[in-house]
């Protein structure tokens, strides 16, 4: 999970640092739940103003991102160690450091035949990716996202 701390200016309260909820909520004083799933910093601290206007004339408020929870994308089949790999958003992954951290591409991979499965408004898309064209010929790295899916096919004889 994300831990946002909000500091107020008007108000001798100390900042609060906050963990995203699993639901994308955070909890603060007076207003309870405010959901922030989503949502960039400028958004959540106008919405958070928002519904502090209910208490406070002309509410100030900062909001920053204190610590970002790790995400993951999933690679299976001819790896040396199939499973999840972990990345923090600000430092990022692509799909050659990825099947990197797995082990790389096992003798039987197909390095010409990586899929890659990502949603993309709703709905699934697979991409046949040549590991080769970006390892060996310099052709630019996909940036992986939250939730990707990797699969290394079993080359051909």
């Amino acid at each position: 999970m994300d831990t946002i701390v909000v500091e107020f200016f008007q108000e001798s309260t100390p900042p609060s640092e906050l963990r995203v909820s699993a639901d994308g909520d955070v909890n603060l004083y007076l207003i309870d739940r405010v959901k922030v799933v989503g949502l960039n910093i400028h958004q959540v601290k106008e919405r958070l103003i928002e519904r502090y206007k209910e208490f406070y004339t002309n509410p100030s408020l900062t909001v920053r991102i204190s610590n970002y929870a790790p995400q993951r994308v999933h690679i299976d089949g001819f790896v040396g160690r199939p499973g999840p790999v972990l990345f923090f958003p600000e430092q990022g992954l692509t799909l050659a450091r990825a099947i990197t951290e797995a082990g790389g591409v096992q003798p039987r991979g197909d390095r010409r035949g990586v899929l890659l499965t990502r949603i993309i408004n709703g709905m699934a898309r697979t991409f046949r990716i040549n590991l080769n064209e970006i390892q060996d010929e310099g052709n630019p790295d996909i940036p992986l996202a939250e939730g990707d899916l990797i699969y290394v096919r079993e080359g051909l004889i």
